[in-house]
């Protein structure tokens, strides 16, 4: 069995994990602090789910403690939904996995750090995944369009809920249903772990590498052979030879899916994210936000 966080927090956890995958690093207050009302919503629209950060040694360690030990307000019991996995030291980092440019090492410190968050779909302990932005928050109408997805027995989940989300995928807003094709969750794990550069550093992580990487290496077969895939847009419906669908609940104002805190509060963007008439559902014109 392969494990894709360190041993203790995998074993815990046992088989048939459903994991949302989070790539962090620094000590932008912004990013914990939005973490910690994400761990909430978790518990309380994804109850089954587990979160895992995978980090590397530049992050606030403090800050990483008072996650691990939050409690529900309420009821003061601990969340328990969430794991730390520390790249510079993954099991996955041993031989067993291909050696890359010369080296007998692999480590996932070598990866692009947006890609550390998919290292779970390689794991023989998760059935479900998603991956997620440090600093997004998580909406009903994306809950809504999750559970679409899980009910619909499709493998690949995707959302695209902006004007500038002019890409197949997004890096922090796919999911893949690793349980229903594990040998196709392997090849694109391979793919991830063998794109690693031990030349590069987090610092140089080029801005949009992870979508690039969607779109060439994860897309295409879904999109040329599988066709099992679940679609959610209100903007480039069909736009890369997919089928698409709609949310199932119209978007209020700015909170886009996908969005942070900041811009759900702003009004700003507002008429910008009026959908084309071309993506609104069926009999509801009237959704301004679709």
């Amino acid at each position: 069995s392969r494990l894709t966080c360190q041993p203790y927090n995998v074993l815990r956890r046992g088989p048939g994990q459903k994991v949302i995958g989070i790539s962090l690093y620094g000590k932008g207050q912004m990013f914990y602090k939005n973490l910690k009302g994400t761990q909430r919503i978790v518990k309380e629209k994804f109850p089954d789910w587990i979160m895992r950060i995978y980090h590397d040694d530049t992050i606030d360690f403090d800050a990483k403690c008072d996650l691990e030990c939050s409690k529900d307000d309420r009821t003061g019991a601990y969340l328990n939904n969430l794991d730390f996995c520390f790249v510079n030291k993954l099991p996955t980092m041993h031989s067993s996995e291909p050696a890359w440019k010369g080296s007998a090492t692999w480590s996932a410190k070598y990866l692009h750090g947006m890609k550390w968050r998919w290292l779970p779909i390689g794991e023989s302990f998760v059935d479900l995944f998603m991956s997620r932005d440090s600093d997004a928050i998580f909406t009903e109408r994306e809950h809504r369009a999750v559970q679409q997805w899980l009910n619909a027995s499709t493998i690949l989940h995707a959302m695209r809920d902006h004007p500038y989300h002019n890409v197949p995928m997004l890096g922090g807003l796919w999911g893949l249903a690793v349980k229903l094709n594990r040998a196709h969750a392997q090849i694109i794990y391979q793919k991830i772990v063998s794109s690693n550069d031990q030349t590069a550093s987090v610092n140089a992580n080029k801005k949009g590498e992870d979508q690039t990487f969607l779109h060439f290496e994860v897309f295409p077969p879904f999109l040329d052979r599988q066709k099992n895939y679940t679609i959610h847009t209100s903007f480039f419906c069909n736009a890369f030879g997919e089928t698409t669908q709609p949310f199932p609940e119209p978007r209020e104002g700015s909170c886009y899916v996908g969005t942070n805190v900041r811009e759900c509060a702003s009004t700003s963007r507002d008429d910008l994210l009026k959908c084309p008439d071309s993506c609104k559902p069926n009999l509801t014109e009237q959704w301004l936000y679709c």
